[in-house]
């Protein structure tokens, strides 16, 4: 499954590579490298960025929010159960 970034990134002619730990990009068209960001990228990935963060940030909460109701549940029936 391809995030939005990656998505947006295949409708673009510039292809990203990496070199020495450092990224340059390449137009597949007229084969121009550049080590910053082009304009067509730059300006796009920003939004897409924010929007994966908040996707994130709402699938770790929805994990969280349900492995506390298990454990509320849990306590809830041990309780039951006790002995003492």
């Amino acid at each position: 499954m391809k995030t939005p970034a990656e998505k947006e990134m295949e409708n673009t002619p510039w292809k990203e590579y990496e070199t020495g730990g450092r990224k340059y990009w390449v137009h597949e068209r007229t084969k121009e490298t550049t080590w910053n960001a082009p304009k067509e990228i730059a300006g796009k990935s920003l939004p897409l960025v924010e929007t994966e963060i908040k996707l994130i940030r709402t699938i770790v909460l929805t994990v969280f929010r349900y492995y506390r109701s298990l454990q509320v549940r849990s306590i809830c029936c041990n309780s039951l159960y006790d002995t003492h």
